[in-house]
């Protein structure tokens, strides 16, 4: 026991040297000035370039010189068109180093910050000596942390709860056996909740909960994801603080809180998003299953301190292993899935990212879970009655750590998927075959190769581009004629998100042909 506690000791260490990971979602492409930039004369205002759109309560910018005296700045706007760029007009500046300090929250509700320097005339020498307050890092700390330890108990209690309602069910100890009233534990994990919910809403651009609350904004509560996320898991929380409801109550509660953990990482970045959420949401209670069996048969290990009959292990034995087969199976089937739809195995393998080394981390843990489980499982038939403690107690906190892994994986950037678009479209009077190399943010080039019914070519070709859900419109992209019927143009895919295009054909005597359809550009690294 001595060595499982220090054992656990150093898993919340590497929770706590992990939850100063940047919570980097909304990347920079682009500012004005750039980086590290020498300007002849002061620049009238700063514009930033975000991978995705922005919320004008959420966008925050300061503006510091040479020696971290704060320059005031008016409230950062964001450019009428294009919600993924936000400027701040400045006033004039005298010749020195300035440092442009950001914050913004991503599409999936996650803080991000960031900042650019330039000079104006000249490079001051020396750093800037700009001292950030400490508690933005503190507070990003106790989210991570409460976040870890949250997640845990809600996929932990989940499992246990349906193993415990199986194991009863064929004459096995319940819940009640082995652990007392669980619906005691609703009134801990709401002010776990509440305090995850007060952190998260700390680590803001610039005290935007507070201000928006006395700006009457009351959207801000429930239109970032991961608020979202935590006020479904307080309604059930109080739900299960209920007392005395029959036993399918606290089952259905214990379900749905582990389900929402789905909704509260990358997901909404991710096309199509119904089938992410339910690859998600399987996956997580697939471990639910298998963590919650393991830590029921752990308690049971504990004899007459906690249950007062003893599992007959052999007749347990085929029941456990069905489950934890069933489990362990559809948890290795789901991840293949959600790597192939958020990112891909082969931009995994093109990019040394953190994303990927927590991924095959979290695989090569799941290996040796397997490994040990099949230790476990062949001694078991063989002693019929006996398995070994430790290896169990190994398992559950191997199990334990690829929460962890998962936890730090939905706050840091995934490489992007490497994928390109390719296809036929059909219009009454012909039809198109459009090719797209490279689906991701920035300046790509769209191939058209035309075959009209007539056969004739037409004398000029546009492409329309928008983004509706952010009533953006662009100026139609003119395609150049790089060879028989085939034309080129470039598009400014300026953001992540679902993208419509227009393709229109126009003729000599004034007839035109359209091809329309829509791409979805991820976000991430």
């Amino acid at each position: 026991m001595q060595r499982f506690v220090m054992w656990w000791i150093s898993i919340c260490l590497f929770v706590y040297m992990g939850a100063s990971t940047a919570y980097a979602h909304a990347n920079l492409l682009d500012s004005t000035p750039k980086n590290n930039e020498v300007l002849q004369t002061s620049p009238k205002e700063i514009t930033l370039k975000f991978s995705e759109p922005l919320d004008l309560e959420l966008v925050d910018l300061h503006l510091y010189d040479w020696q971290a005296h704060t320059i005031p700045l008016p409230r950062p706007q964001l450019t009428p068109g294009d919600a993924s760029q936000m400027y701040v007009n400045i006033p004039s500046l005298n010749d020195g180093r300035y440092t442009a300090v950001w914050n913004v929250v991503s599409e999936d509700g996650h803080p991000v910050s960031g900042s650019i320097t330039f000079s104006v005339g000249k490079v001051t020498t020396g750093n800037s000596g700009i001292s950030f307050s400490p508690y933005e890092s503190l507070f990003q700390t106790v989210l991570f942390i409460l976040r870890y330890f949250i997640e845990g108990i809600l996929m932990l209690g989940t499992g246990l709860f349906w193993i415990s309602w199986l194991a009863k069910r064929r004459g096995f100890p319940s819940l009640s056996q082995i652990t007392g009233r669980w619906h005691t534990i609703g009134i801990a994990l709401f002010a776990g909740l509440i305090t995850e919910w007060i952190a998260y809403f700390a680590t803001l651009p610039d005290h935007a909960f507070i201000n928006a609350m006395r700006a009457g904004e009351w959207k801000l509560i429930w239109q970032p994801p991961f608020s979202r996320m935590i006020i479904i898991q307080l309604l059930l929380a109080l739900l299960l603080a209920l007392p005395n409801m029959v036993e399918g109550w606290y089952l259905l509660c214990w379900t749905l809180l582990a389900c929402t953990l789905a909704i509260g990482g990358h997901v909404w970045g991710i096309e199509p998003v119904w089938l992410a959420l339910a690859v998600r949401t399987i996956h997580l209670l697939s471990i639910s299953l298998w963590l919650g069996g393991l830590t029921y048969l752990l308690l049971s290990l504990q004899g007459g301190r906690l249950i007062t009959e003893t599992i007959d292990l052999a007749a347990f034995r085929p029941f456990f292993v069905r489950i934890a087969l069933v489990a362990s199976t559809m948890v290795a089937l789901t991840g293949i899935v959600m790597v192939f739809l958020q990112t891909g195995w082969r931009s995994l393998v093109q990019n040394g990212s953190t994303w990927g080394s927590l991924l095959f981390l979290k695989i090569a843990l799941f290996v040796l879970m397997l490994i040990l489980a099949l230790r476990q499982t062949l001694r078991w038939r063989k002693t019929g009655q006996t398995i070994s403690g430790r290896l169990l107690l190994w398992e559950w906190a191997i199990g334990v750590m690829v929460i962890l892994a998962g936890v730090l994986m939905s706050q840091i950037d995934y490489p992007l998927p490497l994928k390109h678009y390719a296809k036929m479209l059909q219009a009454e009077n012909g039809q198109a075959y459009v090719e797209i190399s490279n689906l991701y943010v920035g300046k790509q080039k769209m191939t058209i190769h035309l075959q009209t019914a007539d056969g004739k070519e037409p004398q000029k070709v546009t492409v329309e581009m928008n983004v509706p859900a952010h009533n953006i419109e662009f100026d139609p992209s003119p395609a150049q004629k790089i060879g028989s019927a085939e034309y080129q143009a470039d598009l400014p895919f300026t953001m992540a998100g679902t993208w419509e295009f227009s393709i229109d054909a126009e003729f000599r005597e004034g007839t035109h042909v359209r091809w329309s359809d829509k791409v979805f550009i991820p976000g991430g690294e």
